[in-house]
């Protein structure tokens, strides 16, 4: 079982149209979808759809918050939502179906009171006996649950627990400094929140920060898996993109459940290599079929790198 921690989640609601020639002021939606969103939501659910077993923790308030327990409920993962004052973020996708293009339109999020913040600490723990692996996702809006991150990562180390952070930001550089058993980021993550600039400073950044490891991707191009014993880098089949959105959770989804369910770590970094491409070649964040996945597994080729 993997606990996934979310701090500032979001509704995504999707609006498919068709921009028409010449533009028109009033434009009729052909379709609409709501599913849950923020990174540790998207890497329960994508767990969930590859066979896994996860549990979710995050916050709700609001009429967005009562969509977010729904497409939760739809979703069929299980989820642990705090009440908060401040009503759930809403991020609209728009995707015109005339010309294939897609744009997010993501509110920012809102801290909590310390009374909230305190209820997810305790939520946290009751959890924790639980589950075997945690990871801790996304971004943290400042002030009440700016500490959490660093805590969540030191209680779960010190509880046994596998802790894999994937998160940015000045409370992900904190919970790294624990550290963590995993670091998971994007390259421009790496460098925005750790401060390395490219590929070339993981090996040393790994050897200074004291993770055992680092899965570092770069969206279509190489991902970097760095540890202590090797550094493999993997590069992931090529699809047609419609939306990359969500791909970097789907990565860490997928990594999280191979290690979680004993599997090596290459093949965690393939299954995520994989599902970062599943998720791209459609629409939906995190919602490509499992029978997809395995496909793309077989298109993923690794190296090991001198």
């Amino acid at each position: 079982m993997i606990l996934t921690v979310t701090l500032n989640p979001c509704v995504h609601r999707y609006l498919l149209y068709r921009e028409e020639v010449p533009p028109r002021t009033v434009v009729r939606l052909v379709r609409e979808r709501m599913s849950s969103g923020g990174k540790g939501l998207n890497v329960a659910r994508v767990i969930v759809r590859l066979g896994g077993e996860a549990v979710a923790l995050s916050t709700a308030s609001g009429p967005t918050g009562e969509l977010l327990r729904e497409c939760l409920a739809r979703e069929q993962v299980e989820a642990e939502l705090v009440p908060v004052g401040v009503p759930t973020r809403l991020s609209t996708c728009l995707w015109d179906l005339a010309n294939e293009r897609f744009r997010e339109f993501l509110e920012p999020g809102a801290d909590v009171t310390a009374a909230e913040a305190g209820e997810l600490r305790a939520r946290f723990a009751r959890l924790l006996p639980r589950v075997s692996t945690v990871t801790i996702n996304g971004s943290t809006p400042a002030g009440n649950l700016t500490p959490l991150p660093r805590e969540f990562v030191a209680g779960a180390r010190a509880a046994g627990k596998r802790v894999i952070l994937d998160a940015y930001g000045e409370a992900a550089a904190r919970a790294a400094e624990v550290p963590p058993h995993w670091l998971r980021a994007n390259l421009e993550e790496m460098a925005g929140t750790h401060g390395v600039t490219g590929a070339a400073g993981l090996p040393a950044f790994l050897a200074r920060s004291g993770v055992d490891g680092l899965l570092v991707s770069d969206g279509p191009h190489e991902l970097h898996c760095v540890t202590r014993d090797e550094h493999l880098v993997a590069t992931p089949p090529a699809v047609s993109e419609v939306n990359a959105v969500g791909s970097g959770d789907a990565l860490t989804g997928a990594f999280a459940m191979v290690l979680d369910c004993g599997g090596s770590v290459e093949e965690a970094v393939r299954a995520g290599a994989a599902a970062g491409s599943a998720n791209a070649e459609q629409l939906l964040v995190c919602e490509f079929e499992a029978a997809r996945w395995r496909e793309l597994l077989a298109g993923v080729a690794v190296r090991r790198a001198p």
